[in-house]
């Protein structure tokens, strides 16, 4: 009686993802950029809050983007870990680092553990998210009040930036590479990648597709970031 398997088979597609990481974990990781830093005579005056949102939008607009050839859904973390060889732009002054490191903490005494609202991402879009926070900040303008609030939308603003130019930057990617001698079935795989990553840089995701690239691109902005976030339920 024949053998019937439950194993699905790997297709060459996966089997040159799972090549391309078996060798990752034997070649050196490259360090990207350092040092780094946002501090400087303009900056210093700024609330910490918005010096560590200008710090996630430099990473976020500067990092290396990368797009391999099996790759249909697109974005790499340059962080893994508190400590791995990748730093974190420099945004506290050596007086706010000595005061943190007195209560015990500090600029790597990161967030992390917790699930972001994905689901509100993926409902709303980005472009929402960022029409959201500027109405907020326009009526705590208008209104008056906490100046720390203002801070922290105007940080929001900051960091809903630089992951929108991330995404951009995956766009940009895909179309240069598929103008550069790609095979015609690539081509057209690095063509809608692009036009992916162009519609959920403003806009809710409209296909499964879409909303898994969406909630990808949101995940590797975190963990490039120094917010080691859970994905969550993935459904």
């Amino acid at each position: 009686m024949e053998t019937v398997s439950n194993t699905p088979e790997i297709t060459p597609r996966v089997q040159m993802g799972l090549d391309r990481i078996q060798r990752g974990r034997h070649q050196e990781k490259e360090v990207w950029n350092v040092p780094l830093t946002v501090l400087n005579q303009e900056t210093k005056g700024m609330a910490l809050v918005k010096r560590k949102a200008l710090a996630i939008r430099k990473v976020l607009t500067e990092m290396p983007v990368r797009i391999e050839p099996y790759e249909l859904i697109v974005g790499v973390s340059v962080q893994n870990s508190v400590g791995s060889l990748t730093p974190f732009p420099e945004y506290a002054t050596p007086e706010e680092r000595e005061k943190a490191a007195a209560r015990y903490t500090g600029t790597y005494s990161v967030f992390g553990h917790f699930c972001p609202s994905y689901p509100k991402l993926l409902r709303l879009g980005l472009g929402a998210l960022r029409r959201e926070a500027e109405e907020r900040l326009s009526a705590r303008k208008r209104t008056g009040g906490a100046k720390e609030e203002e801070d922290w939308l105007e940080a929001v603003l900051l960091s809903l930036g630089g992951l929108r130019d991330f995404m951009l930057r995956y766009a940009k990617r895909a179309s240069d590479l598929s103008e550069n001698g790609a095979e015609p079935a690539r081509k057209e795989e690095l063509i809608e990648i692009a036009r992916i990553a162009r519609t959920v840089s403003h806009e809710p995701p409209h296909s499964f597709r879409e909303a898994l690239q969406a909630l990808w691109f949101a995940h590797v902005a975190f963990g490039s970031t120094m917010n080691f976030m859970s994905l969550g339920r993935f459904d």
